[in-house]
């Protein structure tokens, strides 16, 4: 899932013999696609696949050999297959195929480095065929697709392992095969190794293992792992390891279960022992579809030490970022359990929606990534107690797709499929919108025709679609089909798949007390125009009023027709106000004009309670988002948006506070003028004090109030609260002295305070880093390596390039940790870090491997700075220095565009910081 790792492998067939249109027209396809689409002559049927390892070297190697079967079905005799491959091959490089008994050689050459060309000496059109192919894939110790080499430290030695990251376009560089994912077929892997403590446990792959054997004269050990159920060739992983040790769970139904880590973290492994099995238990019952049923009876859960995303569904086998999947024991986080549990759930998820049924292109993304965003959540709710995960859905991935969906950019859930075709076309699909809108526009469609009737549209849609490759029309058919056709979902939900955006839906309140209603598509561009404006939704319309207040009614739904949402109107009693978009039930945004505005806000201030926790998040959300995205250059909006945050101070529930803190995170990000920035903390200081309560040793919260108090005190800290500022400092001498003697939930603040205000920052940044390398779990690792981005100093410590990079301990995502906790502390200190990350690029490139490169930093710096002071210090540091360098040129590149990305940043600010300015400083 994750955000974003993945990789990609094609195969295409097209025909030499005959020179035809046809013909032409496949080649240009090939060519125009860059060798990602397949004309579709053939069809593998079975993959037999094998790879030897020579894992006691230095840098272990990889032979390998692949038998496909599979089926040519053009009409005319063919006698040149392509398959996706970016594998070197000699120049004499042969191919043997088998056709009926007879075989013969192809030549390979590769004319394009995602493809390879087989031309061979006879037809080889028909069913059944075989094509056996030997190649030498890379392990890669550049990037991490494909096979790559991870290097780590476990008990003082170093060790090494072989991973595979195939989802998007890694699966050419591992072997040649039919890799969109609508090529299904089965595979069988052959791992043949050297490793002198072999131990079968070690070596895993996705389904259980066949058979073993060992050859006491070669020092061969063969293993040989059963058939994976047909599946999308991105879905396939193995594992080659040293010291690994395998977790089982017992008494489970039909399937073995284990959790797979470095042996050090494998007593860290109690949530996912107990969790994972509910899990998949839970989904198998909603969808009336057990885990077993899908035809895998296998399902590890992997941990690797460096990883090039966060998880990876590949099927039976899902591999983990370590912070997703080792915990702390007893002293594991509510906040860190909650984050174990729901990643686990949208990893298993994915087993039923994108591995036993895929999504037919990348241009579908959302049919996988939108399914499993939705469950992490829904499941996750079945499983544990008390966290509000449905609840969280809205603050967590709905308010940030509503963000990032209503900008020019941005795109739809189902792209236009020759609108997706490289690379970079891949990655779009991979981001907010198919995951977070793409779960929020399923929970709305849920809410709209209920629970009962949405669990028949998705076990029809996954029963009737086994094995194969769905559209969104196909779950359209089936969600339609379950309301026995009583709700025209074809017409309803057309716009809100096909189309990019949502609409903003305004509330007026008229003289004769009737409300009316109006929409327009909500835009945050600086730039909009009357064509960007048009309303083109039917919108799912829930709503209450004061006078008989129900916000459970989530299916009592009214579509409203875009082309006449002037005849619809509800009419109030005398001083009552109204309520849209229950729950925020539905994927947009909804504004009222000044008197029901008012009237809520009254409400806020006298009975918060009256109004539901989710809606009371979702009036925060919109009220500061309209203020930020509507023209104009009056104050009333931010007035509006601020006075309505007053009614924080009684507000006890964590769902409003989080949307709040998101929102004042935006304003301090871009407000540059000294006084404004100091008037707008002590507003947020203001409201927060309120509900500030120094936690007693271990308080017994329960969870959401657990994350509420964590949030409070992390920003009453963060704003120079007295009280909190010293109960901070003094938990960290406790923590120095014993760090198992704090409240771990509280850890982040107290660390992040400390080197905040501390008068002696560099002694505690030295005892921090010390931690950061002798402690041997992640989560705490991450806790510590943010807190180092709080230091309260300029320049950053020499240790933060000296120290930490060169320590192989020290991961890829401790340093991502360090960065973006500098990068959120002001215009200074992402100066002081940009020019450290200027000055080592290459030493950056080269520890972490091109995943989070200097090209990846810079535009990460970009979208948090809005000083002009920045883009100087990029123009006179980087781009004057190194413009000529043939070696920079990407880097030189990302930077001008950074620069560009600050400058629309600094037009924002130019625009806003003047109405802040009158709204917070009157």
């Amino acid at each position: 899932m994750n955000f974003p790792i993945l990789t990609l492998l094609a195969c295409i067939l097209v025909f030499s013999n005959v020179v035809s249109l046809k013909l032409f027209k496949k080649h240009a396809q090939l060519e125009e696609t860059g060798g990602y689409r397949l004309p579709g002559n053939a069809k593998p049927t079975f993959y037999d696949l094998t790879f030897t390892v020579d894992f006691n070297v230095e840098k272990p190697t990889m032979q390998g050999r692949v038998v496909i079967t599979l089926d040519v079905n053009d009409t005319k005799t063919q006698k040149v297959l392509q398959l996706n491959s970016n594998i070197t091959f000699a120049k004499d490089a042969k191919a043997s195929w088998l056709s009926n008994n007879d075989t013969f050689s192809c030549n390979i050459t590769t004319p394009d480095p995602n493809y390879l060309e087989l031309t061979c000496d006879k037809s080889i059109t028909g069913t059944n065929q075989k094509v056996t192919i030997d190649f030498t894939p890379t392990i890669s110790e550049v990037d991490m697709d494909g096979a790559y080499l991870v290097r780590y430290q476990e008990e003082e030695k170093s060790k090494v392992m072989i991973a595979t990251e195939l989802e998007q376009i890694g699966a050419r560089k591992l072997f040649p095969c039919f890799d969109e994912p609508a090529y299904k077929a089965p595979i069988q892997l052959t791992l043949i190794t050297n490793v002198a403590d072999f131990n079968e446990n070690q070596w895993i792959s996705n389904t259980p293992v066949q058979s073993s054997s060992f050859n006491n004269t070669t020092g061969v050990h063969t293993t040989v792992f059963q058939p994976t159920p047909p599946m999308s060739t991105y879905l396939l992983a193995f594992l080659v390891c040293q010291d690994f040790v395998n977790s089982t769970a017992n008494d489970l139904t039909g399937y073995d279960f284990s959790v797979f880590t470095r042996k050090t973290a494998a007593n860290f492994v109690d949530i996912a022992l107990e969790y994972a099995p509910l899990l998949i238990e839970s989904l198998g019952r909603y969808l009336n579809l057990s885990y077993v049923s899908l035809e895998n009876d296998k399902m590890t859960l992997a941990a690797i030490p460096e990883y090039p995303g966060v998880a990876m569904e590949n099927w039976g086998l899902i591999t983990f970022q370590e912070i997703y999947l080792i915990d702390e024991g007893n002293k594991t986080t509510i906040r860190d359990k909650q984050d174990i549990v729901s990643m686990i759930a949208h990893e298993l998820s994915h087993q039923w929606f994108g591995d036993f049924v895929t999504m037919d292109w990348w241009s579908n993304t959302f049919l996988n990534e939108g399914f499993a965003t939705y469950f992490e959540h829904y499941i996750t709710d079945e499983v544990l107690d008390d966290v509000e995960m449905f609840a969280q859905l809205v603050t967590k991935q709905q308010q940030v797709a509503l963000k990032d969906d209503a900008y020019p950019n941005t795109i739809p859930l189902s792209n236009n499929a020759s609108n997706v075709t490289t690379k970079d076309d891949f990655d779009m699909e991979f981001g907010v919108i198919s995951y977070c809108k793409g779960g929020s526009v399923l929970k709305m469609i849920r809410n709209a025709i209920g629970d009962v009737t949405f669990r028949t549209a998705l076990y029809n849609y996954l029963n009737e679609n086994k094995n194969g490759n769905p559209t969104p029309d196909n779950l359209i058919d089936f969600l339609e089909q379950a309301t026995n056709s009583t709700v025209d979902l074809t017409k309803y939900l057309h716009e809100w798949i096909y189309e990019k955006g949502y609409p903003l839906l305004t509330l007026t309140l008229n003289t004769d007390n009737t409300v009316t209603l109006n929409a327009e598509k909500f835009s945050s561009s600086l730039n909009k125009t009357e064509e960007d404006n048009k309303n083109i939704w039917w919108i799912p319309l829930t709503y209450t009023t004061s006078d008989n207040l129900d916000f459970t009614e989530l299916t009592n739904v009214t579509w409203l027709d875009p082309n006449s949402l002037s005849n619809f109107s509800i009419t109030l009693k005398s001083g009552a106000w109204i309520l849209a978009n229950l729950q925020a039930s539905g994927y947009y945004r909804v504004n009222y004009d000044a008197t029901l505005w008012s009237r809520i806000i009254e409400t806020l201030n006298v009975s918060p309670e009256l109004i539901h926790v989710i809606n009371r998040a979702q009036l925060l959300d919109d009220a500061f988002n309209l203020a930020r995205s509507l023209d104009g250059s009056e104050s009333e909006l931010y007035t509006r948006a601020f006075t309505l945050a007053e009614y924080l101070k009684n507000e006890t529930e964590y769902h409003p506070w989080y949307t709040f803190f998101v929102e004042m995170q935006y304003l301090l990000d871009r407000i540059q003028d000294e006084d404004t920035l100091a008037a707008l903390k002590a507003k947020i200081l203001d409201i927060v004090s309120y509900q500030v309560r120094i936690p007693k040793h271990f308080e017994d919260f329960n969870h959401l109030q657990t994350l509420k108090q964590n949030l409070i005190l992390y920003w009453a800290c963060k704003l120079g609260h007295d009280e909190c500022v010293q109960w901070a400092e003094d938990q960290f001498v406790v923590y120095e002295l014993s760090p198992n003697s704090i409240d771990n939930n509280y850890r982040d603040v107290i660390l992040c305070t400390r080197l905040a205000t501390s008068n002696t920052a560099i002694k505690d940044y030295a005892f921090l880093v010390n931690k950061l390398n002798t402690s041997n779990l992640p989560l705490e690792q991450t806790d510590i390596a943010k807190s180092l981005g709080c230091f309260n100093g300029t320049p950053v410590p020499d240790t933060f390039t000296l120290t930490l990079m060169d320590n192989i301990q020290f991961s890829r995502m401790m340093f991502n940790s360090i960065l973006d906790g500098l990068i959120n502390q002001g215009t200074e200190k992402i100066i002081s870090t940009l020019k450290i990350v200027l000055k080592n690029d290459e030493l950056i490139n080269e520890k972490w491997r091109n995943i989070d490169s200097v090209e990846n930093i810079l535009n990460t710096i970009a979208s948090k700075s809005f000083s002009l002071d920045i883009a100087n210090v990029i123009q006179k540091d980087y781009i004057d220095i190194y413009e000529k360098d043939n070696n920079r040129t990407a880097i030189v590149k990302t930077a001008k565009l950074a620069i560009d990305v600050i400058k629309i940043n600094v037009e924002w600010t130019k625009k806003f910081e003047t109405i802040l300015t009158s709204v917070l400083r009157p």
